[in-house]
Protein backbone atom coordinates (compact mmCIF):
# COMPACT_ATOMS: atom_id res chain seq x y z
CA UNK A 1 0.00 0.00 0.00
CA UNK A 2 2.42 2.56 0.48
CA UNK A 3 4.17 1.92 -2.89
CA UNK A 4 1.47 2.23 -4.54
CA UNK A 5 0.44 4.90 -3.10
CA UNK A 6 3.93 6.85 -3.10
CA UNK A 7 4.02 6.46 -7.10
CA UNK A 8 1.71 9.06 -8.17
CA UNK A 9 3.39 11.58 -6.27
CA UNK A 10 6.48 10.77 -7.56
CA UNK A 11 4.89 11.05 -11.57
CA UNK A 12 3.69 14.48 -9.97
CA UNK A 13 6.75 15.52 -8.75
CA UNK A 14 8.13 14.37 -12.17
CA UNK A 15 5.74 16.49 -14.33
CA UNK A 16 6.11 19.36 -12.55
CA UNK A 17 9.57 19.51 -13.09
CA UNK A 18 9.52 19.36 -16.57
CA UNK A 19 6.70 21.73 -16.73
CA UNK A 20 8.79 24.04 -15.02
CA UNK A 21 11.93 23.31 -16.86
CA UNK A 22 9.72 24.23 -19.87
CA UNK A 23 8.48 27.28 -18.84
CA UNK A 24 11.92 28.67 -17.96
CA UNK A 25 12.85 28.48 -21.31
CA UNK A 26 10.06 29.99 -23.19
CA UNK A 27 10.37 32.73 -20.71
CA UNK A 28 14.22 32.96 -20.91
CA UNK A 29 13.88 32.70 -25.00
CA UNK A 30 10.85 35.67 -25.19
CA UNK A 31 13.41 37.68 -22.91
CA UNK A 32 16.66 36.97 -24.98
CA UNK A 33 14.71 37.96 -27.89
CA UNK A 34 12.99 41.85 -26.58
CA UNK A 35 16.51 42.19 -25.34
CA UNK A 36 17.76 41.64 -28.88
CA UNK A 37 18.57 44.56 -31.17
CA UNK A 38 16.53 45.53 -33.95
CA UNK A 39 17.92 43.38 -37.65
CA UNK A 40 19.57 41.11 -35.57
CA UNK A 41 17.13 38.10 -36.48
CA UNK A 42 18.39 37.97 -40.54
CA UNK A 43 21.90 37.08 -38.64
CA UNK A 44 21.53 35.01 -36.54
CA UNK A 45 18.63 32.64 -38.60
CA UNK A 46 19.44 31.00 -41.66
CA UNK A 47 18.94 34.54 -43.80
CA UNK A 48 16.09 35.34 -46.27
CA UNK A 49 17.12 33.03 -49.34
CA UNK A 50 14.58 33.57 -52.55
CA UNK A 51 13.05 30.56 -54.40
CA UNK A 52 10.81 30.52 -57.27
CA UNK A 53 9.01 27.39 -56.57
CA UNK A 54 5.50 28.78 -57.41
CA UNK A 55 6.82 30.46 -60.84
CA UNK A 56 7.37 33.83 -58.55
CA UNK A 57 10.79 34.87 -56.56
CA UNK A 58 9.79 34.78 -52.72
CA UNK A 59 11.05 33.71 -49.10
CA UNK A 60 11.62 30.23 -49.02
CA UNK A 61 9.98 30.74 -45.30
CA UNK A 62 6.82 31.95 -46.85
CA UNK A 63 7.01 29.39 -49.34
CA UNK A 64 3.59 26.74 -48.59
CA UNK A 65 5.50 24.21 -50.64
CA UNK A 66 7.73 21.44 -49.51
CA UNK A 67 11.36 22.83 -51.28
CA UNK A 68 14.04 21.97 -50.02
CA UNK A 69 17.06 25.08 -52.06
CA UNK A 70 20.49 24.60 -52.52
CA UNK A 71 23.13 27.04 -52.77
CA UNK A 72 26.08 26.91 -54.56
CA UNK A 73 28.67 27.84 -51.88
CA UNK A 74 26.86 24.66 -50.55
CA UNK A 75 27.91 22.26 -53.66
CA UNK A 76 31.58 23.54 -53.59
CA UNK A 77 32.18 22.65 -50.17
CA UNK A 78 30.91 19.28 -51.06
CA UNK A 79 33.22 19.11 -54.29
CA UNK A 80 30.47 18.15 -56.06
CA UNK A 81 30.83 18.42 -60.23
CA UNK A 82 27.16 18.06 -60.87
CA UNK A 83 23.70 18.56 -59.48
CA UNK A 84 23.35 15.24 -58.98
CA UNK A 85 25.13 16.02 -55.84
CA UNK A 86 21.93 17.77 -54.14
CA UNK A 87 20.97 14.30 -53.14
CA UNK A 88 23.09 14.34 -50.35
CA UNK A 89 21.14 17.49 -48.91
CA UNK A 90 17.66 17.06 -49.29
CA UNK A 91 15.30 14.39 -48.01
CA UNK A 92 13.33 11.84 -50.02
CA UNK A 93 15.51 12.22 -52.91
CA UNK A 94 17.65 10.01 -55.38
CA UNK A 95 19.73 11.08 -58.02
CA UNK A 96 21.78 8.42 -59.67
CA UNK A 97 24.14 9.41 -63.23
CA UNK A 98 23.25 6.53 -64.89
CA UNK A 99 20.06 4.31 -66.23
CA UNK A 100 20.35 0.51 -65.25
CA UNK A 101 21.72 -1.45 -68.30
CA UNK A 102 22.13 1.89 -70.56
CA UNK A 103 25.83 2.34 -70.13
CA UNK A 104 25.60 5.69 -70.72
CA UNK A 105 27.13 8.06 -68.02
CA UNK A 106 24.70 11.07 -67.93
CA UNK A 107 21.25 9.94 -67.43
CA UNK A 108 19.34 11.75 -64.87
CA UNK A 109 17.17 8.78 -62.59
CA UNK A 110 15.91 11.21 -59.84
CA UNK A 111 13.54 10.07 -57.94
CA UNK A 112 11.52 11.99 -55.25
CA UNK A 113 9.22 10.43 -52.18
CA UNK A 114 10.10 7.26 -54.31
CA UNK A 115 8.49 8.16 -57.34
CA UNK A 116 10.55 8.95 -60.80
CA UNK A 117 11.65 6.51 -63.98
CA UNK A 118 14.90 5.00 -64.44
CA UNK A 119 14.85 4.13 -68.15
CA UNK A 120 16.05 6.45 -70.25
CA UNK A 121 14.12 5.13 -73.38
CA UNK A 122 13.65 8.71 -75.36
CA UNK A 123 9.69 7.28 -75.60
CA UNK A 124 9.05 7.51 -71.85
CA UNK A 125 9.06 10.46 -70.35
CA UNK A 126 10.68 11.20 -66.70
CA UNK A 127 8.63 11.35 -63.15
CA UNK A 128 10.41 14.17 -62.27
CA UNK A 129 10.81 17.38 -64.56
CA UNK A 130 14.63 18.71 -64.52
CA UNK A 131 14.49 23.02 -65.33
CA UNK A 132 17.34 25.18 -66.61
CA UNK A 133 16.93 28.89 -66.08
CA UNK A 134 12.90 27.61 -66.44
CA UNK A 135 13.56 25.76 -69.63
CA UNK A 136 12.82 21.97 -69.28
CA UNK A 137 15.01 19.41 -69.90
CA UNK A 138 12.79 17.09 -71.76
CA UNK A 139 15.21 13.72 -71.90
CA UNK A 140 17.19 11.99 -69.16
CA UNK A 141 20.15 11.35 -71.40
CA UNK A 142 22.05 14.90 -70.51
CA UNK A 143 19.88 16.03 -67.68
CA UNK A 144 22.90 15.50 -64.86
CA UNK A 145 24.19 18.97 -65.41
CA UNK A 146 27.35 20.06 -64.47
CA UNK A 147 27.74 22.72 -61.54
CA UNK A 148 29.11 25.40 -63.61
CA UNK A 149 28.22 29.03 -62.22
CA UNK A 150 25.30 27.68 -60.43
CA UNK A 151 23.84 30.02 -58.29
CA UNK A 152 20.89 27.43 -57.08
CA UNK A 153 19.13 24.26 -56.94
CA UNK A 154 16.10 23.89 -55.81
CA UNK A 155 14.30 20.65 -54.89
CA UNK A 156 10.22 20.64 -55.03
CA UNK A 157 8.51 17.66 -53.41
CA UNK A 158 5.50 16.14 -54.52
CA UNK A 159 3.26 16.63 -57.57
CA UNK A 160 3.48 20.06 -59.10
CA UNK A 161 1.25 19.73 -62.39
CA UNK A 162 -0.79 22.86 -61.66
CA UNK A 163 2.72 25.05 -62.16
CA UNK A 164 5.06 23.13 -64.26
CA UNK A 165 2.91 20.45 -66.12
CA UNK A 166 3.06 17.10 -66.73
CA UNK A 167 6.41 14.65 -66.23
CA UNK A 168 6.37 16.50 -62.64
CA UNK A 169 4.17 14.22 -60.72
CA UNK A 170 7.00 13.59 -58.57
CA UNK A 171 8.33 16.33 -58.08
CA UNK A 172 10.44 19.23 -59.93
CA UNK A 173 14.07 19.95 -59.84
CA UNK A 174 15.11 23.79 -60.44
CA UNK A 175 18.67 24.72 -61.52
CA UNK A 176 19.04 28.52 -61.73
CA UNK A 177 22.63 29.69 -63.34
CA UNK A 178 24.14 33.15 -62.16
CA UNK A 179 23.44 36.03 -64.58
CA UNK A 180 25.70 39.05 -65.73
CA UNK A 181 26.31 42.42 -63.36
CA UNK A 182 27.41 45.13 -63.13
CA UNK A 183 30.88 44.39 -61.60
CA UNK A 184 33.61 43.35 -62.94
CA UNK A 185 34.85 40.39 -61.62
CA UNK A 186 35.59 37.02 -61.62
CA UNK A 187 37.36 33.36 -60.75
CA UNK A 188 39.43 30.32 -61.51
CA UNK A 189 40.09 27.51 -59.37
CA UNK A 190 41.57 24.02 -59.63
CA UNK A 191 41.04 20.56 -57.78
CA UNK A 192 43.15 17.57 -58.09
CA UNK A 193 42.88 14.29 -56.37
CA UNK A 194 42.84 10.41 -56.68
CA UNK A 195 42.67 8.66 -60.21
CA UNK A 196 44.13 11.42 -62.12
CA UNK A 197 41.55 13.95 -61.41
CA UNK A 198 42.15 17.50 -62.28
CA UNK A 199 39.36 19.85 -62.53
CA UNK A 200 39.15 23.19 -64.13
CA UNK A 201 36.59 25.67 -63.67
CA UNK A 202 36.62 29.38 -64.43
CA UNK A 203 34.62 32.67 -65.14
CA UNK A 204 34.33 36.71 -65.87
CA UNK A 205 31.77 39.28 -65.86
CA UNK A 206 31.82 41.75 -68.17
CA UNK A 207 30.21 45.04 -67.73
CA UNK A 208 30.26 46.72 -71.41
CA UNK A 209 28.11 49.85 -70.23
CA UNK A 210 25.50 50.91 -67.43
CA UNK A 211 23.25 48.62 -68.98
CA UNK A 212 25.08 45.80 -70.91
CA UNK A 213 26.76 42.71 -69.31
CA UNK A 214 28.12 39.45 -69.87
CA UNK A 215 29.62 36.37 -67.95
CA UNK A 216 31.83 33.57 -69.27
CA UNK A 217 31.99 30.25 -68.03
CA UNK A 218 34.27 27.13 -68.42
CA UNK A 219 34.82 24.02 -67.10
CA UNK A 220 37.03 21.05 -67.95
CA UNK A 221 36.24 18.28 -65.38
CA UNK A 222 38.60 15.19 -65.84
CA UNK A 223 38.93 11.60 -64.16
CA UNK A 224 40.79 8.14 -64.32
CA UNK A 225 37.65 5.46 -64.73
CA UNK A 226 37.86 3.07 -61.50
CA UNK A 227 36.77 -0.02 -62.73
CA UNK A 228 39.57 -2.29 -64.02
CA UNK A 229 39.09 -4.86 -67.40
CA UNK A 230 40.15 -8.15 -67.11
CA UNK A 231 40.86 -10.46 -69.62
CA UNK A 232 41.52 -14.64 -69.62
CA UNK A 233 43.82 -16.76 -71.65
CA UNK A 234 41.97 -19.18 -73.80
CA UNK A 235 44.50 -21.23 -73.51
CA UNK A 236 46.05 -21.33 -70.28
CA UNK A 237 43.14 -19.99 -68.49
CA UNK A 238 45.52 -17.40 -66.96
CA UNK A 239 43.20 -13.37 -65.70
CA UNK A 240 44.83 -10.54 -66.02
CA UNK A 241 44.43 -6.56 -66.79
CA UNK A 242 43.44 -6.12 -69.89
CA UNK A 243 45.06 -3.22 -72.11
CA UNK A 244 42.16 -1.19 -72.21
CA UNK A 245 41.20 1.92 -70.03
CA UNK A 246 38.81 1.76 -66.67
CA UNK A 247 34.96 1.89 -66.54
CA UNK A 248 33.63 5.05 -65.02
CA UNK A 249 35.75 7.87 -65.91
CA UNK A 250 35.10 11.41 -65.93
CA UNK A 251 35.90 13.63 -69.32
CA UNK A 252 33.41 16.74 -69.67
CA UNK A 253 33.93 19.95 -71.39
CA UNK A 254 31.41 22.46 -70.53
CA UNK A 255 30.90 25.97 -70.97
CA UNK A 256 28.34 29.21 -70.96
CA UNK A 257 27.78 32.50 -72.54
CA UNK A 258 25.48 34.70 -71.26
CA UNK A 259 24.16 38.36 -72.20
CA UNK A 260 21.97 40.65 -70.08
CA UNK A 261 20.57 43.98 -71.58
CA UNK A 262 19.05 46.60 -68.91
CA UNK A 263 16.48 47.85 -71.57
CA UNK A 264 14.30 50.33 -68.56
CA UNK A 265 14.29 50.09 -64.99
CA UNK A 266 11.33 47.49 -65.84
CA UNK A 267 12.44 45.73 -68.71
CA UNK A 268 14.90 43.23 -68.92
CA UNK A 269 16.59 41.17 -71.87
CA UNK A 270 18.25 37.61 -71.42
CA UNK A 271 20.38 35.63 -73.53
CA UNK A 272 22.62 32.49 -72.94
CA UNK A 273 24.25 29.85 -74.59
CA UNK A 274 25.36 26.59 -72.60
CA UNK A 275 27.44 23.68 -74.37
CA UNK A 276 28.41 20.34 -72.58
CA UNK A 277 30.45 17.77 -74.52
CA UNK A 278 31.58 14.16 -72.80
CA UNK A 279 33.78 11.71 -74.19
CA UNK A 280 33.84 8.91 -71.62
CA UNK A 281 34.20 5.84 -71.24
CA UNK A 282 30.55 3.19 -70.09
CA UNK A 283 28.92 3.82 -66.88
CA UNK A 284 30.97 0.87 -64.36
CA UNK A 285 29.56 -2.19 -63.65
CA UNK A 286 30.29 -5.81 -62.84
CA UNK A 287 28.59 -9.68 -63.17
CA UNK A 288 26.76 -10.74 -59.65
CA UNK A 289 25.56 -13.62 -60.52
CA UNK A 290 25.24 -15.84 -63.87
CA UNK A 291 22.26 -18.66 -65.06
CA UNK A 292 23.65 -20.90 -67.38
CA UNK A 293 20.90 -22.99 -67.23
CA UNK A 294 17.46 -22.92 -66.21
CA UNK A 295 17.61 -24.93 -62.11
CA UNK A 296 16.34 -28.16 -61.85
CA UNK A 297 15.11 -29.21 -65.16
CA UNK A 298 16.47 -32.65 -66.47
CA UNK A 299 15.86 -34.01 -70.04
CA UNK A 300 15.50 -37.96 -70.85
CA UNK A 301 18.15 -38.50 -73.94
CA UNK A 302 15.43 -41.51 -74.89
CA UNK A 303 13.03 -38.95 -75.19
CA UNK A 304 12.47 -36.55 -78.04
CA UNK A 305 9.73 -34.41 -76.43
CA UNK A 306 11.58 -34.36 -73.43
CA UNK A 307 14.63 -33.04 -75.33
CA UNK A 308 12.41 -30.19 -77.25
CA UNK A 309 11.05 -29.08 -74.01
CA UNK A 310 14.72 -28.63 -72.27
CA UNK A 311 15.94 -26.72 -74.90
CA UNK A 312 12.63 -24.38 -74.89
CA UNK A 313 12.84 -23.66 -71.22
CA UNK A 314 16.62 -23.40 -71.43
CA UNK A 315 16.72 -20.94 -74.88
CA UNK A 316 14.24 -18.75 -73.50
CA UNK A 317 17.04 -17.39 -71.09
CA UNK A 318 20.15 -15.83 -71.87
CA UNK A 319 22.66 -18.44 -70.30
CA UNK A 320 20.74 -21.31 -71.78
CA UNK A 321 20.31 -20.22 -75.25
CA UNK A 322 24.06 -19.50 -75.19
CA UNK A 323 25.27 -22.75 -73.52
CA UNK A 324 23.22 -25.07 -75.92
CA UNK A 325 22.63 -23.06 -79.14
CA UNK A 326 25.86 -20.62 -79.63
CA UNK A 327 28.43 -22.75 -78.10
CA UNK A 328 27.02 -25.77 -77.68
CA UNK A 329 29.62 -27.76 -79.81
CA UNK A 330 32.69 -26.41 -77.61
CA UNK A 331 31.37 -28.49 -74.73
CA UNK A 332 29.19 -26.28 -72.98
CA UNK A 333 26.00 -27.85 -73.56
CA UNK A 334 25.00 -31.26 -71.58
CA UNK A 335 22.74 -32.71 -74.88
CA UNK A 336 26.50 -33.19 -76.60
CA UNK A 337 28.50 -34.24 -73.36
CA UNK A 338 29.30 -31.25 -72.37
CA UNK A 339 28.90 -29.76 -68.85
CA UNK A 340 27.77 -25.82 -68.86
CA UNK A 341 29.40 -25.38 -65.28
CA UNK A 342 32.81 -26.01 -66.41
CA UNK A 343 34.47 -22.72 -64.95
CA UNK A 344 37.99 -24.10 -67.03
CA UNK A 345 36.11 -23.75 -70.42
CA UNK A 346 36.28 -19.72 -71.31
CA UNK A 347 33.31 -20.69 -73.99
CA UNK A 348 30.87 -20.62 -71.77
CA UNK A 349 29.19 -18.29 -69.65
CA UNK A 350 28.75 -19.43 -66.20
CA UNK A 351 30.30 -17.90 -62.60
CA UNK A 352 33.77 -18.07 -63.98
CA UNK A 353 33.42 -14.44 -65.19
CA UNK A 354 32.38 -13.63 -61.67
CA UNK A 355 35.38 -11.32 -60.03
CA UNK A 356 33.87 -10.75 -56.71
CA UNK A 357 35.10 -7.01 -56.70
CA UNK A 358 32.77 -4.32 -57.09
CA UNK A 359 36.29 -3.05 -59.41
CA UNK A 360 37.18 -5.34 -61.48
CA UNK A 361 35.07 -6.73 -64.05
CA UNK A 362 35.27 -8.61 -68.02
CA UNK A 363 33.75 -5.89 -69.95
CA UNK A 364 34.02 -6.04 -73.38
CA UNK A 365 36.32 -3.04 -74.04
CA UNK A 366 35.32 -2.24 -77.59
CA UNK A 367 31.77 -2.14 -76.43
CA UNK A 368 33.21 0.65 -73.86
CA UNK A 369 31.78 4.51 -75.01
CA UNK A 370 29.39 6.83 -73.51
CA UNK A 371 29.72 10.25 -76.11
CA UNK A 372 27.36 12.96 -75.39
CA UNK A 373 26.93 16.57 -76.27
CA UNK A 374 24.17 19.09 -75.54
CA UNK A 375 23.44 22.53 -77.14
CA UNK A 376 21.43 25.28 -75.43
CA UNK A 377 20.12 28.74 -76.61
CA UNK A 378 17.65 30.59 -74.28
CA UNK A 379 16.33 34.31 -74.42
CA UNK A 380 14.14 35.57 -71.66
CA UNK A 381 12.24 38.69 -71.57
CA UNK A 382 11.00 40.22 -68.59
CA UNK A 383 8.87 43.16 -67.76
CA UNK A 384 7.51 44.31 -64.88
CA UNK A 385 4.82 46.31 -65.89
CA UNK A 386 3.57 47.31 -61.95
CA UNK A 387 4.47 46.76 -58.87
CA UNK A 388 1.67 44.33 -59.17
CA UNK A 389 1.65 43.01 -62.45
CA UNK A 390 4.56 41.79 -64.70
CA UNK A 391 5.18 39.29 -67.94
CA UNK A 392 7.58 37.04 -68.27
CA UNK A 393 8.63 35.03 -71.64
CA UNK A 394 10.98 32.16 -72.06
CA UNK A 395 11.94 31.08 -75.42
CA UNK A 396 14.68 28.38 -75.74
CA UNK A 397 15.83 25.73 -78.17
CA UNK A 398 17.94 22.48 -76.62
CA UNK A 399 19.84 19.95 -79.08
CA UNK A 400 20.74 16.85 -77.34
CA UNK A 401 22.83 14.13 -79.20
CA UNK A 402 24.32 11.02 -77.40
CA UNK A 403 26.13 7.81 -78.48
CA UNK A 404 26.72 4.91 -75.48
CA UNK A 405 27.51 1.07 -75.15
CA UNK A 406 26.74 -1.70 -72.87
CA UNK A 407 28.06 -4.85 -72.32
CA UNK A 408 26.87 -7.91 -70.64
CA UNK A 409 30.47 -7.85 -68.30
CA UNK A 410 31.68 -10.88 -70.35
CA UNK A 411 33.94 -11.27 -73.12
CA UNK A 412 31.49 -13.51 -74.97
CA UNK A 413 28.86 -11.71 -76.81
CA UNK A 414 25.45 -12.60 -74.72
CA UNK A 415 23.84 -8.82 -74.32
CA UNK A 416 25.67 -6.19 -75.84
CA UNK A 417 23.32 -2.45 -76.49
CA UNK A 418 24.22 0.24 -78.53
CA UNK A 419 22.52 3.50 -78.17
CA UNK A 420 22.46 6.49 -80.76
CA UNK A 421 19.78 8.91 -80.03
CA UNK A 422 19.62 12.44 -81.19
CA UNK A 423 16.81 14.94 -79.40
CA UNK A 424 15.32 18.46 -80.52
CA UNK A 425 13.50 20.62 -78.45
CA UNK A 426 11.74 24.24 -79.25
CA UNK A 427 9.86 25.94 -75.91
CA UNK A 428 8.37 29.22 -75.87
CA UNK A 429 6.34 29.63 -72.50
CA UNK A 430 4.82 33.11 -71.83
CA UNK A 431 4.76 33.76 -67.65
CA UNK A 432 1.83 36.07 -66.10
CA UNK A 433 3.14 36.77 -62.73
CA UNK A 434 1.86 39.35 -59.70
CA UNK A 435 1.92 40.68 -56.77
CA UNK A 436 -0.57 41.61 -54.25
CA UNK A 437 -0.79 44.87 -52.13
CA UNK A 438 -1.27 45.22 -48.47
CA UNK A 439 -4.57 44.46 -47.75
CA UNK A 440 -5.81 43.59 -50.81
CA UNK A 441 -7.90 40.49 -52.15
CA UNK A 442 -8.39 39.58 -55.86
CA UNK A 443 -8.03 36.38 -58.16
CA UNK A 444 -5.94 35.84 -61.01
CA UNK A 445 -3.17 33.29 -62.85
CA UNK A 446 0.30 32.45 -62.60
CA UNK A 447 2.24 30.84 -65.79
CA UNK A 448 -1.62 30.56 -67.78
CA UNK A 449 -2.64 28.66 -64.66
CA UNK A 450 -4.80 29.89 -61.76
CA UNK A 451 -2.87 30.07 -58.74
CA UNK A 452 -3.41 31.55 -55.43
CA UNK A 453 -2.33 30.84 -51.52
CA UNK A 454 -3.51 31.88 -48.56
CA UNK A 455 -0.89 34.20 -46.39
CA UNK A 456 -0.38 36.59 -43.75
CA UNK A 457 0.71 40.11 -43.83
CA UNK A 458 -0.08 42.48 -40.96
CA UNK A 459 -2.39 40.03 -39.51
CA UNK A 460 -4.80 39.88 -42.43
CA UNK A 461 -5.36 36.85 -44.57
CA UNK A 462 -4.92 36.76 -48.17
CA UNK A 463 -4.91 35.36 -51.03
CA UNK A 464 -1.84 36.12 -53.65
CA UNK A 465 -3.10 36.69 -57.18
CA UNK A 466 -4.35 39.37 -59.44
CA UNK A 467 -7.46 40.44 -61.98
CA UNK A 468 -6.89 39.68 -65.25
CA UNK A 469 -9.54 38.74 -68.26
CA UNK A 470 -10.62 35.47 -68.75
CA UNK A 471 -8.91 35.06 -71.70
CA UNK A 472 -4.99 35.10 -70.62
CA UNK A 473 -6.28 31.94 -68.85
CA UNK A 474 -4.33 29.84 -71.63
CA UNK A 475 -1.44 28.24 -70.98
CA UNK A 476 0.51 29.46 -74.25
CA UNK A 477 3.24 26.84 -74.49
CA UNK A 478 4.38 25.48 -77.67
CA UNK A 479 7.11 23.03 -78.27
CA UNK A 480 8.35 19.90 -79.89
CA UNK A 481 10.81 17.00 -79.19
CA UNK A 482 11.83 14.55 -81.84
CA UNK A 483 13.91 11.58 -81.24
Amino acid sequence: MLRSSEQPIVMSFRRLLLASTFAGALVASAAQAQNAPAGSGASQGVGDIVVTARRRAESLQNTPVAVSAITSAALEQKGATNIAAVAQSVPSLTFNTTAGNSGASNAAVVFIRGIGQDDFFPTIDPGVGIYLDGVYVSRTLGGVLDTVDLEQVEVLRGPQGTLFGKNTIGGAVQITTKKPGPDLEGYLEATTGRFDRIDVKGSVNLPFSDTLFARFSLATLNRDGYITILQKDPVTGAVGEADAPKLGNISTMAGRAALRWLASPDLTFDLAFDYTGKREQSSGSTLLATQPLVPGLTFDPNDPASIQQYVQANAATVGGFHNLIVAGAQGCSPLAGGDAFNLNNPACFNDQWITGSPYKTFYEPNASVSNLDVFGLTGVVDWEASPAFGVKSITAYRVTRSFFRRDDNTPLQLIELQTDQTAKQFKWRPIRSCQVQKGQQSWGFSGGQRSSGPGRHSGLKYRQACLRPWAWMQDQDFGYSNS
